[in-house]
């Protein structure tokens, strides 16, 4: 299984990682490649084990193929599922940008026992 950075060009800053067989990865840009109508603007490093992407567009197309996925302090961050994202829009939790899984799901623990608002289960304004 490859672990391969993401990199939007046009703001230089990291996507998120692709994490796939380095066959597949290979396989499904070389297709993409050989497509005539498409202005093809993905490009694997397979050294320095990165994909560029010249914009934003490329970088939601290598999502839509391969998901992405965040990584901290060298694990995998799940993002929050769509479920999870649903759930709190019903609860009117405002969601956080690149919200994983377990905030999601500690958010959602908090909001459904009243202890959002809240530090340490009090109420900032001591109203309990």
């Amino acid at each position: 299984m490859a672990k391969i950075k993401v990199i939007n060009e046009e703001t230089g800053k990291v996507a998120g990682y692709v994490q796939d067989s380095q066959d597949r990865i290979e396989r499904v840009l070389d297709k993409a490649t050989r497509r005539k109508d498409w202005n093809f603007d993905v490009y694997l490093y397979s050294k320095d084990s990165k994909i560029t992407c010249t914009n934003a567009q490329w970088v939601a197309w290598v999502r839509r193929e391969f998901g992405l996925v965040q990584i901290s302090n060298g694990k995998i961050v799940e993002p929050a599922t769509a479920a999870q994202v649903s759930y709190l829009n019903i609860l009117k939790v405002a969601i956080e940008p690149n919200m994983s899984k377990s905030r999601a799901g500690e958010l959602i623990d908090a909001a459904k026992n009243g202890m959002l608002g809240s530090v340490n289960g009090f109420y900032t304004d001591g109203s309990n």
